[in-house]
């Protein structure tokens, strides 16, 4: 393995699918419990459209950000570099140096990393200093990523793999 190594991201069809089951699955259970059920409340019979605008609404936005989430995976590039450092650059060329959270997990299937972006590392593509703090955000929004198979060229998959079993994570540990 030649590094750096760039890896385009890419949005997984099975993983929204996933998502999206989910959420379906849960509306459908919602439509089933009944909202005369015995609640306790101050007054008998109120309170319950409340709980349920409470519960779609959360629903709603779970399903969102589940979509948002896997969507902005498109256009993302990881740069992975010998000392453990990876670079995460979007679409419009921002990018971010991070380095992987010892709390990472690998399951041969799925990866989750917890990225944590190095302090004053925010940089446009091309440029050499860095930009003022909070520019640069949307290129990691939660800043902790999933990532499947399908989210990335099968060949770099197995690379990725290594390089943060061997590379990320053990100098993070001694770190």
């Amino acid at each position: 393995m030649h590094l750096p190594l760039t890896i385009e991201l890419s949005p997984s069809r099975g993983v929204l699918a996933s998502v999206l089951a989910v959420h379906a699955a849960a509306a459908l259970t919602l439509f089933h419990v009944p909202l005369s059920m015995q609640m306790p409340t101050a007054v008998p019979g109120e309170g319950h459209g409340a709980v349920a605008a409470v519960a779609w609404g959360l629903l709603v936005v779970s399903l969102l950000l589940g979509v948002r989430a896997e969507l902005g995976k498109r256009g993302t590039a990881l740069r992975l570099f010998e000392d453990g450092a990876v670079e995460v650059s979007n679409a419009e060329g921002r990018t971010l140096l991070c380095r992987i959270g010892v709390d990472a997990v690998d399951l041969g299937w799925a990866l989750w990393l917890h990225l944590r972006v190095e302090p004053g590392a925010e940089a446009s593509a091309g440029e050499d200093r860095a930009l003022p703090p909070g520019q640069g955000r949307g290129v990691v929004r939660g800043r902790r990523v999933m990532l499947v198979r399908a989210n990335l060229p099968i060949a770099q998959w197995r690379w990725l793999r290594i390089w943060l079993r061997h590379t990320a994570l053990r100098g993070e540990a001694g770190g």
